[in-house]
């Protein structure tokens, strides 16, 4: 008799969940040059540098700065950073992305679409929050780096950027500090590009942190671009994103990109969203493929680690996106090649909707 649990995000799961299981990822026999410092001391660092929940706390805040002001600044900003870390927009061109953003459902489509690829060839990952460790956020093949690789990243970036704070005429010694690092997931997603890159990783899923628009991933060019996703809508974040579906629809939307398809739901239901959605795909010169809600309910969806019914969604924006990304034809949901079904049974998100079973127990982990 097998006894079913349940557990909400505040429970203690650490120990009970597992790394998914996809191809193992080898690291390069070549390591970065900064390996002498630890995992523990970048972990250190890592906690000096503000938290999203800081930044949003800025457009609450009674400032002299509206939230349009910090809005525009932020792109610019993320340039500037990417730059002293020594990349370039068209650096990040080297890899073909997979952008995804929405309110809910980004983490599955990332976890169905990186499953889908890791079939095909390498692919790389950008995902947020993680549950238990900072390396969940960047994984090659389904798989978090290792502390030495996400180790040695994190010191190559951040002595870069200490370098570049230093010829500007900061002091070694304040340089060296948080004063001369960006925001904490700016940081982390130039880390995540940087080992990308130096790993030759040329596919990658990535994840909006906040909105689109003015997101810290959004610095990538539309030849870096395969194909956009915009998920499930609703309300987040309104300090920044606006207090309304429409107002936070054009920061999603914001990713589209000019001559890339980008995939959504089709919203009978939200007429306002989707008048949203079309006005800014003709702004950016976008192709936005709409997918019929009928459509998915005749597929029916494949059966998975991930539950849910809802997650049948979910499966057809990844499944038309790397399709898209690979540069296969877009015929039925229900013509998709095996090597995608086996990536869509696949697929694990860790604590969300997982599955995990301990002897006679099976566990419900879900953190949303």
């Amino acid at each position: 008799m097998t006894t079913r649990v349940a557990l909400k995000a505040r429970f203690p799961v650490a120990s009970l969940i597992r790394s998914p299981v996809n191809r193992p990822f080898r690291a390069p026999t070549q390591p970065f040059s900064t390996m002498a410092r630890d995992y523990k001391e970048a972990l250190e660092k890592l906690a000096l540098l503000q938290s999203n929940r800081i930044i949003t706390s800025l457009f609450e805040a009674p400032e002299k700065k509206t939230p349009q002001d910090l809005n525009a600044a932020a792109i610019p900003e993320m340039l500037a950073w990417l730059r002293r870390a020594g990349y370039t927009p068209q650096d990040l061109a080297r890899m073909r992305h997979i952008h995804i953003a929405g309110t809910k459902g980004k983490g599955s489509v990332c976890a169905y679409a990186t499953a889908m690829l890791a079939k095909y060839r390498a692919v790389g990952t950008y995902t947020s929050p993680h549950l238990v460790n900072v390396r969940e956020r960047i994984a090659i093949n389904g798989v978090p780096v290792s502390r030495d690789v996400f180790t040695a990243a994190f010191f190559e970036i951040w002595d870069r950027l200490t370098e570049a704070a230093v010829k500007d005429g900061m002091s070694a010694v304040e340089a060296e500090g948080a004063a001369s690092k960006p925001f904490y997931f700016r940081f982390l997603t130039i880390v995540a590009w940087h080992i990308f890159l130096k790993h030759g990783i040329e596919d990658v899923v990535i994840e909006c942190g906040i909105g689109g628009e003015y997101d810290s991933t959004n610095v990538l060019p539309a030849e870096a671009v395969s194909a956009a996703v915009v998920t499930q809508l609703g309300i987040d974040h309104v300090a920044m994103l606006g207090d309304t579906v429409e107002k936070i629809t054009w920061h999603k939307a914001g990713i589209l990109k000019s001559g890339v398809k980008g995939f959504t739901m089709k919203l009978r239901d939200q007429p306002g969203v989707m008048e949203v959605l079309r006005k800014r795909a003709a702004e950016k010169n976008a192709e936005l493929v709409e997918v019929e809600d009928d459509v998915v309910e005749r597929w029916g969806g494949v059966s998975g680690i991930l539950k849910g019914d809802f997650q049948k969604r979910n499966q057809a924006l990844a499944v038309m996106a790397v399709r898209e990304h690979l540069g296969m034809e877009q015929v039925k949901l229900e013509d998709i090649p095996q090597k995608m079904i086996e990536g869509l049974q696949e697929a694990t998100l860790r604590g969300r909707c997982e599955v995990v079973n301990d002897g006679a127990v099976e566990w419900l982990l879900d953190g949303a």
